[in-house]
């Protein structure tokens, strides 16, 4: 039985360009996607939003002063 992604929520971590194959893939099958990088400017963000406008993202929150607590980002990602 093939496993169903229509829906669901998936998380991908890093959009270098494994990550962007992976946002093509599971957009293609219907999930809900949700990308997060430490990185404020990921290589293939200009094209993920382009190609992919639904997609959800959380750039550049990793490695800030602010470690331990949750960005607003993150948790206005939880919300949605």
């Amino acid at each position: 039985m093939p496993f169903e992604l229509k829906n669901r929520r998936v998380l991908v971590l890093g959009l270098g360009a494994s990550g962007m194959s992976m946002v093509r893939w599971l957009a293609g099958r219907g999930a809900d996607v949700r990308v997060a990088d430490s990185r404020a400017a990921p290589p293939f963000a200009g094209q993920m939003r382009a190609a992919f406008p639904q997609v959800k993202e959380v750039f550049g929150y990793f490695n800030n002063h602010w470690a331990g607590h949750s960005p607003a980002s993150a948790n206005e990602m939880k919300q949605r």
